[in-house]
């Protein structure tokens, strides 16, 4: 028979970095247009992609992603 796996949640926390972190839904498109290496069908996927990720503008973001002007090429 197979076993019956359980899995508890102990303790629950949410980090909350510092405002400069922050991404909205026009930042998160710069990101995108950043690459000059993509095509439109390139472009087309990563915007669905974030619509549909639930990205909002209360979305936070690492440092290097945020500040890198050549992250993705």
């Amino acid at each position: 028979m197979a076993r019956v796996k359980c899995c508890h949640m102990l303790h629950y926390e949410c980090y909350k970095p510092s405002e400069d972190r922050k991404l909205d839904t026009e930042s998160c498109g710069k990101i995108v247009f950043r690459n000059k290496n993509l095509g439109i069908k390139e472009y087309r996927f990563l915007l669905q992609t974030m619509v549909r990720s639930g990205i909002g503008e209360e979305t936070y973001g690492p440092k290097t992603v945020l500040q890198c002007p050549t992250f993705f090429l």
